[in-house]
């Protein structure tokens, strides 16, 4: 069987629509709930989600059309008592947010290229996708709010209620992998101003061939040195303005389809840009990348500034001083090099052979990755295994009280079909 269905579903919608966009519902009203209606759309949005998601399932596929329509009638039934109740408003502006949020998450799931490249093939925009569902995330705001309401309040969890069900479950929980607390200082190889010339004068050279005609996507192809883009000819897709910083976001601001810009410096390197859609605030863009190459003098120089701070530890200076003062990790240098638990198995090599061997409090010589000179050092470590008590004691309570708010929505679903009149349709 599958799990109850999820009170907010446009995060799954537009996978729905792809997984039909061969395919064409004979539309009709297969339920009614009071003065509301369900369409066999509805049904079969949702049904081909679940398909999508869970192609394994195995479901008897009526029985699983069956039990999406119910939870329809239970959303539609939910949605009528909300509207009744005079305590209960929702704004405009909360819809906006509220789809503004669904869509991150969506983005966030599929991924920017491929949430940009959906759209498109469905001939949608943003602001297209958010007029199609809005009406349904009102209808499911004032569901939550209902529910957050009238039935939270009643759900309580108890400490020994916790405890027991962990007694009952925990030879079933999965175990967790072996974690490690790290620190550590960054120092990078750095290309000399030699070669960060060469660079220039690269990307100067192919910009000028663009101008004189030559196919951005053919030259990005063969001389881009991004990997993620080089082989889609430098398609980056789809970006909003408002992620895209620094000097990018200023050339871009200003560029209209077709121009291409001259290159444009930046820590990567040297990019050269090309608009391709413009979309208010969203831009269809390509780049051509150059990056300047480090030589072996630059490698050896890396190395040679990592061990002068080996040193320095090892002469007593704290960790944490010289991670604020030398590495070169935008992200925790301003922490003292605090990365935080890691799962060991999630370390690329040679850093995770290293952080195997480090006794807690220690920290290593210069380790040479693809990054630059890492300096680990270990703070704390976690073995693998199954999760104690205190471990898990959160996420069981939050688990058995979802449990008991759907026995509380169950319910009070039951109520409102005595209260409201319900008709499936046949057919």
């Amino acid at each position: 069987m599958i799990q109850r269905l999820a009170l907010f579903l446009l995060p799954a919608l537009l996978l729905a629509q792809q997984t039909t966009q061969n395919q064409t519902v004979q539309d009709r009203v297969v339920a009614t709930v009071g003065d509301q209606v369900i369409l066999e759309s509805d049904v079969e949005e949702i049904l081909n989600t679940l398909q999508a998601q869970f192609p394994s399932n195995g479901q008897n596929l009526q029985a699983l059309r069956q039990q999406v329509l119910e939870e329809l009638i239970n959303q539609k039934l939910l949605y009528l008592e909300a509207l009744k109740d005079t305590s209960i408003h929702v704004t405009p502006q909360e819809v906006e947010q509220a789809m503004d949020q669904q869509i991150q998450q969506l983005e966030q799931s599929m991924g920017k290229e491929n949430f940009e490249a959906q759209l498109r093939q469905e001939g949608l925009t943003r602001q297209s996708l958010k007029d199609q569902y809005r009406e349904r995330v009102k209808e499911q705001l004032y569901i939550q709010k209902l529910i957050d309401q009238r039935l939270r309040p009643r759900v309580v969890v108890t400490p020994d209620e916790v405890r027991r069900f962990y007694e009952e479950k925990k030879d079933s929980l999965p175990e967790r992998p072996a974690m490690v607390q790290l620190q550590h200082i960054l120092i990078q190889i750095k290309p000399s101003p030699a070669q960060v010339e060469k660079a220039r004068k690269k990307a100067e050279n192919l910009y000028q061939r663009l101008l004189k005609g030559e196919d951005f996507e053919t030259l990005a192809m063969q001389y881009s040195d991004d990997p993620n883009t080089r082989d889609l000819g430098g398609d980056l897709g789809y970006i909003p303005l408002s992620q895209i910083q620094g000097p990018l976001h200023d050339t871009l601001a200003n560029m209209e389809p077709g121009q291409i810009s001259k290159p444009i410096e930046d820590e990567a390197g040297f990019h050269i840009l090309k608009v391709d859609e413009k979309d208010g605030n969203v831009v269809h863009v390509r780049q051509i990348l150059i990056r300047p190459v480090p030589t072996k003098a630059d490698s050896a120089k890396a190395k040679t500034r990592a061990e002068a701070l080996y040193r320095k530890l090892k002469d007593g200076t704290p960790f944490e001083e010289l991670a604020r003062r030398y590495s070169d990790d935008p992200f925790t240098r301003d922490n003292g090099g605090l990365v935080g638990y890691v799962p060991l198995n999630n370390l690329p090599e040679p850093l995770k052979a290293v952080a195997e061997t480090l006794k807690v409090g220690t920290f290593s010589e210069p380790v040479l990755t693809e990054a630059g000179y890492y300096i680990l050092k270990v703070l704390d470590r976690k073995p693998g295994g199954k999760p104690s008590f205190e471990e898990v004691q959160q996420d069981l309570k939050v688990l058995l009280e979802q449990r008991k708010l759907q026995a509380e929505i169950d319910r009070l679903t039951q109520e409102l079909r005595k209260k409201y009149p319900v008709e499936i349709k046949e057919g």
